[in-house]
């Protein structure tokens, strides 16, 4: 569907049923495919295992450093800082986030 860019298609067969193979199948087509848009789509359904990696490959970075907080990843919120650019408004938002983990250890 990808191919040949059905994109309306592909969004109505992923909720016809719960994927069994879950939804970064998904988010990688349309990422291949330079869709951004419809990527996101489909990065509230990933497992949350790997939620964090998929919000930052799709460069959805406020969202990433959210995900990243709440699950107190020290290492996930310095590596969305690290794509921002320094002195930028989620930056500083991420050094603020990076005191309250820090804080609530």
């Amino acid at each position: 569907m990808a191919d040949l860019k059905k994109w309306e298609e592909l969004d109505k067969f992923s909720k016809f049923k719960k994927s069994p193979i879950g939804y970064a199948p998904f988010v990688d087509v349309c990422l291949a495919k330079g869709k951004h848009d419809e990527a996101v789509k489909y990065l509230p359904r990933i497992a949350d295992d790997i939620k964090f990696k998929y919000y930052v490959k799709a460069n959805e970075l406020d969202d990433a450093a959210q995900i990243a907080f709440e699950q107190r990843d020290m290492q996930g919120l310095l590596l969305v800082q690290s794509k921002c650019p320094p002195q930028s408004e989620l930056s500083e938002k991420i050094n603020s986030l990076c005191v309250q983990l820090r804080s609530r250890k």
